[in-house]
């Protein structure tokens, strides 16, 4: 994969390229069966195959991204790529670039090292993808501000949020970070 500010002018194709990844990292760990094949996958990460034996297959495998630059999108936007991440379970995000503010993970187990988040970034309740260190976030640049805030009840972050990283600022309104912040 490449930066998508420099080679990308199609986000479709963005979409297409992240979901071709994808596939070849979960079919090169498993061995392809009739239950279990490149086409079945790829119709599972599309939403067009729902098998719960794929589904199990595919969330225990950890993907790694690595040097993927992931653009800003819109909920509403065909090219929206969150529902493909959100159908794996285990997310390594390894040198990456994020010119988003968030992406919506609840149900991922994931862990950020070495990436560059190019926007504001909003803290997440993710759950931590395990690593050494035992945080959600290592050796990350944040070239804008961090935050995290909630108006209704407060927002517990159960795992350390932050390791060997460089913040130029976080503001956090009604969070409980249950882990010591290193």
């Amino acid at each position: 994969m490449c930066d998508y500010h420099k080679a990308w002018e199609d986000l479709t194709l963005f979409k297409e390229k992240l979901l071709e990844y994808i596939v070849d990292i979960i079919c090169n760990h498993k061995e392809e069966t009739e239950q279990f094949n490149r086409t079945l996958v790829l119709g599972y990460m599309r939403g067009a195959v729902d098998n719960e034996f794929l589904e199990e297959q595919i969330k225990s495998t950890t993907v790694v991204f690595n040097f993927v630059s992931f653009p800003v999108y819109d909920e509403r936007d065909e090219w929206d790529y969150t529902p493909i991440l959100q159908r794996l379970g285990r997310v390594h995000f390894n040198y990456c670039k994020f010119y988003v503010a968030w992406i919506d993970l609840p149900q991922q187990k994931v862990f950020f090292q070495d990436c560059e988040f190019c926007d504001h970034w909003n803290l997440q309740d993710y759950e931590m993808l395990d690593n050494v260190d035992e945080v959600i976030y290592q050796n990350c640049l944040f070239t804008d501000g961090v935050s995290c805030s909630s108006n209704d009840k407060a927002v517990e972050l159960p795992y350390s949020q932050f390791r060997d990283c460089e913040l130029q600022e976080i503001e956090c309104q009604n969070v409980v970070f249950q882990k010591v912040m290193s």
